[in-house]
């Protein structure tokens, strides 16, 4: 469910989405702008507390991903092309489809009693785990500053450490099916990036020149609205 690694990682895949529609979307009210998008993340982001461990956090978990979910959903229905809000809805579905396939099964399901099996473990290692995410602000940035036929390839070869990083973590602090609980079957940005990013794998020639360097720091106007945003949850 919903932990502080796997919502950045939902909240990059919602940046990049909005850098497209920065550049080549039309806004088609006053109520369309970054302040009102920020607003949908921002609710869901200070709403959430670690991996739920009981039947009432579930439920409350569920009630805030799908708050924000129709937050998002209506603002992609106002304000986006037909193009773009298609590829924003299926971001959109892909990073909430396992929540809400877990929030529909009945009580004592064996899905839902097992993210009650792991969540003490995670929740109470999560800070060492989230280390890992701890360059996304810097990853954001690089993949805006590379050239537009790189972006995809940088976020791919950046993102997979992040990922690569947090399974080594969990392994080490809480064992192997933790790891593969929560890096495999439970992220639910994974099936997304895997079919974005399956060519990309940190140890091909496709990611060797296009890691983050070390020491890099970013040229964006901090008063961007992309800067703002990123700044915001980063």
């Amino acid at each position: 469910m919903a932990r502080i690694k796997q919502l950045k990682l939902l909240l990059t895949t919602m940046t990049i989405t909005m850098m497209i529609m920065i550049v080549n979307g039309q806004r088609r009210s006053s109520s369309c702008n970054m302040k009102r998008f920020d607003l949908c993340l921002t609710n869901f982001y200070y709403d959430q507390h670690g991996i739920p461990i009981n039947e009432w956090q579930l439920k409350k978990s569920c009630q805030t991903t799908r708050t924000m979910y129709n937050c998002l959903a209506d603002y992609g229905e106002r304000c986006m092309s037909l193009a773009l809000r298609e590829t924003f809805m299926l971001v959109l579905d892909s990073v909430t489809r396992q929540v809400f396939d877990v929030c529909s099964k009945p009580i004592d399901h064996p899905d839902r009693l097992e993210i009650f099996n792991h969540a003490q473990c995670l929740n109470q290692n999560s800070q060492k785990i989230s280390s890992c995410s701890s360059k996304t602000r810097d990853i954001l940035f690089y993949v805006l500053a590379v050239s537009f036929q790189e972006r995809i390839p940088v976020f791919c070869c950046n993102t997979r450490s992040v990922f690569e990083c947090s399974r080594r973590k969990t392994r080490q602090l809480c064992g192997e099916s933790t790891a593969e609980f929560a890096q495999d079957r439970n992220n639910p940005f994974r099936p997304l990036f895997e079919g974005m990013c399956s060519y990309y794998q940190l140890s091909s020639k496709q990611c060797r020149n296009r890691m983050l360097p070390h020491g890099w720091k970013t040229n964006e106007d901090p008063k961007s609205p992309i800067s703002r945003m990123i700044n915001s949850f980063f």
